[in-house]
């Protein structure tokens, strides 16, 4: 386990974009998230409302020369550190 003043960084498969070769479990993986202690940065498309988004950017996503779309990318961190990051005054 991380020490405490460790900080984790997570690029999970996203949610809802596709199949993978192997499943994975969102809800267990938020339920580990939300155990943490140190400061979470996720990528992800879309988390519960327990995570604050701090950052986003939009991206073009090619799986096919036919599908070209364009999605918005966040950066989330986990709640009990979202303070740091309104009292930057990024937003």
């Amino acid at each position: 386990m991380a020490n405490d003043n460790s900080i984790i960084y997570c690029d999970p498969p996203y949610k809802e974009t596709g199949t993978y070769l192997d499943d994975f479990d969102h809800e267990k993986f938020y339920s580990w998230l939300r155990s943490l202690k140190q400061q979470v940065f996720i990528s992800e498309y879309q988390m519960p409302n327990d995570f604050f988004e701090v950052f986003s950017i939009k991206k073009r996503v090619s799986f096919s020369q036919k599908q070209n779309t364009q999605k918005v990318e966040k950066l989330f961190v986990n709640m009990g550190y979202e303070s740091v990051y309104t009292q930057m005054n990024l937003f």
